[in-house]
C-alpha cells in the first residue's frame, strides 16, 4: 500500500494550471514560503485545469503550467485577465 502512494505522490504534486504571460509579485509579507525560497521563478494570473485537464478559460489563461504554487501565503492573491478571475501564482521558468 505504501508503495502505491508514493508512486502517486508526483501526480499529486503536479498541479496543471492555465496561466497568462505574466503578473505582479504579491507584498513581501504576503508572499508564500514555496514562492519566496525559488526567487528565480515568475508571477502569473491563472487558474487550475478542469478534473479532464481542460482550460475553463482559453482565451484570458491559454499557457498551462505545472508545479505552480498559490503565490499569496493568505490564499487571498486574486486576480482578474480578460474578464476571467483567477489566483497569481509563481510558477518555475
Amino acid at each position: 500500500m505504501k508503495l502505491i502512494l508514493l508512486a502517486l505522490l508526483p501526480v499529486a504534486v503536479a498541479q496543471e494550471f492555465y496561466t497568462n504571460d505574466g503578473w505582479s509579485k504579491p507584498d513581501d509579507d504576503r508572499l508564500n514560503s514555496a514562492c519566496k525560497n525559488n526567487q528565480g521563478w515568475g508571477y502569473v494570473c491563472g487558474y487550475y485545469a478542469t478534473s479532464s485537464h481542460q482550460n475553463a478559460f482559453p482565451d484570458a489563461f491559454p499557457i498551462p503550467r505545472w508545479g505552480c504554487h498559490n503565490a499569496d501565503k493568505f490564499m487571498k492573491g486574486v486576480c482578474t485577465w480578460k474578464k476571467a478571475s483567477g489566483m497569481i501564482l509563481c510558477c518555475p521558468p
